[in-house]
């Protein structure tokens, strides 16, 4: 698979490295803008920052920077996704779903749940502890991570949770769109924005694995080019990003 169009994107895995204690949170920012435009079509920077959790001056800076690399077109009524970006989550959609939201607050104590599904992700996903973290670096109270393999949902080298927990595994199933061989990266948290970029986070990590695993000797060849971005370092604070 190869990412059309995306020559200088490689900043879409900057940041998602194992390790650290600072969190490099452009991509998955970059990531939640370009989903909101494609949901909502046109949206002012003010709604954005409403529907994102950010400030309208960091809101300035990420359309800014998506528009010098032709995602992201700004005009007098507000933002939209350029074709280039339009393509770009088009392509990015082979690899890794979008967001959504789940009603999980039966399970476990979060009010907001969020599911990203990794296409084939299973090959590469190991005990699933990595992107774990990585879920919870990028914000999240919580996260599980869950292989579909020949009709059964499994949390990796760890237990059958289709056998064990046949109610919720079927939840789970009808929720997120799997095929055998995916992974389902789910997060929980008291803040929507944390649940979902902590989702978004583990998802672009596990991706960057996946790509890696099939052969590729750097981006240049999915299609993403290895120029690095300088984007600026966030944190979370308590209430979210």
């Amino acid at each position: 698979m190869k990412l059309k169009g995306t020559e200088d994107l490689s900043f879409f895995f900057e940041g998602t490295e194992r390790g650290g204690t600072r969190v490099h949170l452009g991509p998955v920012i970059y990531l939640r803008t370009m989903y909101a435009l494609k949901r909502e079509a046109i949206m002012s920077r003010s709604a954005l920052s409403t529907r994102l959790g950010v400030g309208e001056g960091t809101i300035r800076t990420i359309v800014h920077r998506l528009a010098q690399r032709g995602l992201v077109t700004v005009i007098r009524s507000g933002c939209t996704l350029s074709d280039r970006g339009r393509d770009f989550l088009q392509s990015l959609s082979d690899f890794m779903t979008e967001p959504k939201l789940l009603l999980l607050e039966d399970v476990w104590r979060f009010t907001h749940s969020i599911g990203v599904v990794v296409r084939s992700g299973s090959s590469s996903v190991g005990k699933g502890l990595e992107e774990r973290d990585q879920a919870i670096r990028y914000g999240a109270e919580a996260a599980m991570v869950l292989s579909y393999v020949s009709g059964k949902l499994l949390m990796p080298e760890v237990s059958d949770v289709s056998a064990e927990h046949p109610a919720f595994a079927k939840k789970i199933e009808a929720e997120l769109p799997l095929r055998d061989g995916d992974v389902g990266l789910i997060t929980g948290a008291h803040n929507l924005h944390a649940a979902e970029s902590g989702a978004i986070g583990a998802a672009l990590y596990l991706t960057r694995k996946l790509i890696a695993r099939r052969g590729y000797q750097n981006l240049e060849d999915t299609g993403i080019a290895s120029q690095r971005d300088s984007s600026t370092r966030h944190q979370f604070g308590k209430g979210g990003i």
